[in-house]
């Protein structure tokens, strides 16, 4: 069992707790250590990164980290990253990089005031890491050029990738958007950028540039580029441990309840992609069909594919895998091996497949950088206790069963999916208990006390016993079953890389539904069904049931009395302050009418 996967860290959870793998990652959830509670500002933390790497053997490498959160489901990469980019980095210039370029930078050409940076000396030839800059709608206008969009996309600057040593100091990375082009000696020769370095940039700092979100995606809401990971198996660096915290995240504040730091109880997608060697190949001798979103089944070739004994051991779950042309496909949910002891086939399965796939022989496929969409939720501003402000003290708790349900990992009841469990020999209707199965191991997928459905999702029955070929219910087959019918279960307990089985009651189904779709969010982006408080001085403690009130409140403050009659008991202590709410209703209250309420004014 292994596996690369990140992490959010739930709050106030070491992240040295957290080091179950992909396999297992289950267990960090059930033991509220991760996914369910995290800080508004995340730890992330990945682990068996060193097993990663696109050899046999287990060795940590230098790699680039990308991250991006937003508040909706996601599938693919990060914004503009291309076959042909070390992620989304436009500057220093790649065309076909490897894992060298890695430590390839621009640099800052003089000293400079901490908001902006001089890239281009227009002195030396242009080069991949000497480049002017101009207004462009192409990322490349021409072989001396790099293009800003600045009006339909964000682009950010990285200062110091490295951490590196000066004397006793440390310089650590800085991250910032661009807000313009400016210029030294020339136009173009240099960036303005937002938030400022804390002091001047150094003569000879390295410099990346990176084309980041469009304008109109504004579900994106914190991002970081560039960040580095090295070969060094003691220090965590950013592709072991990182923090979405400044100065080495950009978070889009008019996005935000509160400034650099997610909002509190709200559901969040982050997309990280590692870097290492993009393009290393291997062969898939052969590749089983996939429709968009099919999901892969072990021990069901129909839905996974073959590769060589030596391309098997350069993978490990969680890893990415791309067509010859760099289109995504999938994520490594599990390897296994046919027959080992007799003519061993070595094959693997997608989590789910992200476009659809062809069969086809001998394909060529790339691994070298990996994309994970981690689903995660914020911790509660105020937890769920709602404390009572006033002289009584008397606290209230939140009760929120959606929550309670989403907490335990539990599922729709109505979310079904295929097992690759398959009817052998065809059943009317009221047959008998008893269904015999081929094809997968029915005990890998059902358990006593499961509800099996059709292919059409109509109940079967329950399960009372079952063998590997054979199912047993408590009461006849409700429904016919045909040969090779696919049967269905309800879907498995929480699963962080699906937006709708991971906190699946967090939302309401968009169009209100009460179906669970297989495809990219299953529907389930609606408003929120959460309780929540916020704090409210005057909701808990005011005086119920006013008969009438008199208030004398002069400009001159001199003669200040409120009165206020109310048919209900209520003592107050002497100078216990008490605030009274003005409303003034202009429209007769009638069923047929709308009423107009001023804002209420606030006197104390």
């Amino acid at each position: 069992m292994a596996g690369k996967i990140t992490y959010p860290v739930n709050a106030g959870i070491l992240d040295s707790a957290v080091v179950s793998d992909y396999d297992d990652r289950l267990t960090e959830f059930n033991n509220n250590r991760a996914f369910s509670n995290v800080s508004v500002n995340p730890v992330l933390k990945t682990v068996d990164i060193n097993e990663e790497n696109s050899a046999s053997a287990a060795a940590f490498v230098n790699s680039a980290i990308f991250t991006e959160i937003r508040k909706s489901s996601h599938t693919g990469s990060i914004s503009n990253d291309a076959v042909s980019r070390i992620g989304n980095r436009i500057l220093p210039v790649d065309s076909s990089p490897s894992s060298s370029d890695l430590a390839v930078y621009a640099t800052n050409k003089e000293e400079t005031h901490g908001f902006k940076v001089k890239l281009y000396d227009s002195s030396i030839s242009s080069s991949t890491t000497n480049r002017q800059f101009k207004f462009s709608t192409t990322d490349y206008p021409s072989s001396d050029f790099v293009g800003i969009d600045i009006d339909n996309y964000d682009y950010f600057i990285l200062i110091n990738p490295d951490i590196v040593s000066v004397g006793t100091d440390s310089v650590r990375p800085h991250f910032a958007k661009v807000t313009g082009i400016v210029g030294f000696d020339i136009f173009g020769d240099g960036l303005e950028f937002s938030p400022s370095y804390p002091t001047g940039v150094p003569n000879n700092a390295k410099v990346e540039i990176f084309k980041g979100p469009a304008k109109t995606d504004t579900d994106v809401v914190a991002v970081s580029y560039g960040l580095r990971g090295d070969a060094n198996a003691s220090t965590p660096k950013y592709d072991v441990f990182n923090i979405a915290s400044r100065p080495t995240f950009y978070f889009y504040n008019d996005r935000l309840d509160e400034d650099d730091q997610l909002d509190y109880t709200t559901k969040y997608t982050v997309t990280v992609l590692r870097w290492w060697n993009y393009g290393t190949t291997i062969t898939g001798t052969t590749v089983y069909a996939h429709s968009q979103f099919d999901e892969g089944l072990e021990n069901q070739s129909q839905k996974s594919m073959i590769v060589s004994s030596s391309d098997y051991d350069k993978l490990t779950e969680g890893m990415s895998l791309f067509d010859t042309n760099g289109v995504y496909l999938g994520n490594i949910e599990g390897l296994f091996i046919s027959d080992p002891t007799g003519s061993a086939t070595y094959r693997l399965y997608l989590d789910y497949a992200r476009v659809a796939i062809s069969a086809a022989s001998n394909v060529t496929l790339k691994i070298g950088k990996t994309i994970q969409n981690i689903v995660f939720r914020t911790e509660s501003k105020f937890g769920d206790t709602i404390q009572n402000i006033g002289k009584h003290r008397l606290d209230a708790v939140l009760v929120d069963a959606n929550r309670d349900l989403d907490d335990a990992g539990k599922q729709y009841n109505f979310a079904v999916e295929d097992t690759g469990v398959l009817v052998n020999g065809a059943l009317n209707a009221d047959a008998g208990v008893n269904i015999t199965v081929d094809t997968v191991d029915a005990t890998t997928k059902f358990a006593i006390g499961d509800t099996v459905y059709d292919d059409a999702d109509a109940v079967v029955g329950v399960i009372s016993a079952i063998t590997s070929t054979q199912i047993t219910l408590l009461a006849n087959n409700v429904v016919a079953l045909a040969n090779n019918e696919n049967l269905k279960r309800h879907v498995p307990d929480f699963n962080p890389i699906r937006w709708h089985k991971a906190f699946p009651r967090m939302h309401r189904q968009a169009a209100n539904l009460l179906v669970v779709s297989s495809a990219v969010d299953g529907g389930m982006t609606g408003a929120s069904k959460y309780l929540t408080f916020e704090k409210s001085e005057l909701k808990n403690d005011k005086i119920p049931v006013v008969q009438g009130s008199n208030l004398n409140n002069p400009k001159n403050k001199m003669t200040k009395i409120a009165q206020v009659t109310t048919n209900t008991p209520y003592q107050s202590k002497d100078f216990e302050p008490i605030v009274t709410v003005k409303s003034v209703d202009v429209a007769a209250i009638d069923f047929n009418k709308p009423s107009l309420n001023i804002a209420p004014e606030l006197t104390s």
